[in-house]
């Protein structure tokens, strides 16, 4: 069943899943892979050399799937920055309708892309963070915790802070970054306020991520340890997968007496990154990974992957229902007993009664009855409807009685049949008795209308 949350409302999308704006693997074919498949697939703009390489990849992804798909602009702190202006007009010339933001001020970008009305995702590793966005217009926010790939922020809270924090402070929607992987963490993240959830590792590890396949299977052979931690020196740090190139970068990290980056440059080169996903080579260089290996043991396709999120995510939010019963309540609820009959009624405000075998249940006059002395059923007098009462403006005592009016409504109702059906069939009764019989029958089923009425005006 599809989910329904602000993001895929706005978004326009079946389920709650964005693809993270990933360096070297956010092209087309990956991106459109995952609008395909029901979620958001985004494009990474600086993947792309130049702006009008950018708006190339744009239309090669039109062409590739119909649905929506969004673009990423991350502001890197870089002495040499690209024209960020450039490429977010692209998206705009491009009709691009979602745009993924984060880094270093981002406000210049996001104000040119919201004077179009673009919707913008900014992605935030603090709380702090998160408000300054707010303060720019931005429409959702991405929480990183801890556990993401790439740039982790300073702060090293993880998601299970990080997300609650953004559902008690924060008024605008948010979807959680960092640690997913399958249905089981986006019915975590939808129960900690998300309005959905981001991947990138996960989407790295697919059929149509276009990596090399030794790299996908290095990550299904990885476990939650595989990840290290660089660059915390120089406050930009970067969640990586461990191998030798990060084993040098973090060498000169606790070693340079001098504590200039560019003795650590060579080890953390993007240029040696990218080659990594084209040689295959998992040692080449540096390339970005979340705690999230450890949970990803297979390399399906998106289309199967978000199907069996979705899948998963179901089945984990029902059984924790399950896990409510109404025996755990302190409060037993009022029965409403008819006597010989098989109308049974209870309050609006109590779930549904579950009967166990032998139990005992109290009636409105607290005597106990055992539930094999009536049976559940309904009574064309007494509408479910009519059992409700004004919910915002009645208090529960209120409730009560007006349900025991209508309780006392009905069996006056029935006494009046039963007389009725009595002076027919006896010998003898003349018809001007039987119609004062008739007519105070009517008054009592006047008078049942009347709170049916009552009752149901003020739901």
């Amino acid at each position: 069943m599809p989910f329904n949350t602000k993001l895929t409302r706005a978004l326009g999308i079946e389920r709650p899943i964005v693809q993270g704006g990933m360096q070297w693997v956010g092209y087309a074919e990956l991106a459109s892979a995952v609008s395909n498949a029901g979620g958001l697939g985004i494009l990474t703009a600086l993947t792309q050399p130049t702006p009008e390489d950018l708006r190339k990849e744009i239309r090669k992804c039109k062409t590739m799937t119909k649905k929506p798909f969004g673009v990423n602009i991350t502001l890197l702190p870089t002495l040499n920055a690209p024209d960020y202006g450039a490429y977010a007009q692209v998206a705009i010339d491009e009709g691009i309708k979602v745009v993924e933001t984060a880094g270093n001020s981002p406000g210049p970008v996001i104000k040119q892309l919201k004077a179009v009305g673009i919707i913008i995702l900014h992605k935030c590793t603090t709380i702090r963070h998160a408000q300054s966005a707010i303060n720019l217009g931005v429409d959702f926010l991405s929480i990183d915790g801890f556990e993401c790939a790439g740039h982790v922020g300073e702060t090293d809270i993880t998601n299970f802070i990080l997300l609650s924090r953004a559902r008690q402070s924060l008024k605008v929607p948010f979807i959680a970054s960092g640690g997913f992987a399958d249905g089981q963490g986006l019915a975590a993240a939808l129960s900690l306020g998300a309005e959905g959830i981001n991947m990138g590792t996960r989407f790295m590890c697919t059929v149509e991520a276009p990596i090399h396949l030794n790299i996908k299977e290095t990550i299904v052979k990885a476990s939650e340890n595989d990840t290290e931690l660089v660059l915390r020196r120089w406050k930009n740090t970067s969640r990586l997968f461990k191998n030798k190139a990060t084993a040098g970068a973090t060498k000169v990290e606790r070693e340079s007496t001098t504590g200039k980056f560019e003795e650590v440059a060579p080890w953390v080169s993007g240029k040696r990154g990218r080659e990594v996903f084209i040689n295959g080579d998992p040692d080449f260089g540096v390339w970005t990974a979340g705690q999230v290996i450890g949970l990803i043991h297979d390399i399906p396709t998106c289309a199967d992957l978000c199907s069996r999120i979705e899948r998963e995510a179901e089945e984990t939010i029902n059984k924790a229902a399950g896990l409510i019963s109404p025996k755990a309540s302190h409060v037993t609820p009022p029965i409403f007993i008819l006597p010989k009959s098989s109308l049974l009624i209870t309050p609006w405000w109590y779930p549904p009664l579950r009967f166990s075998p032998g139990a005992n249940y109290a009636d409105l006059t607290g005597r106990l009855v055992s539930e094999k002395t009536f049976q559940v059923g309904h009574d064309p007098t007494c509408p479910p409807t009519a059992l409700r009462h004004h919910r915002n403006t009645r208090g529960l005592a209120e409730g009560v009685a007006a349900t025991g009016a209508l309780v006392k409504a009905v069996l006056m109702d029935r006494r009046e049949q039963k007389r009725v059906q009595q002076a027919e069939s006896e010998p003898g009764s003349d018809d001007e008795d039987v119609q004062d019989i008739i007519d105070a029958k009517k008054k009592t089923e006047a008078r049942t209308y009347a709170i049916h009425h009552e009752i149901e005006e003020g739901d």
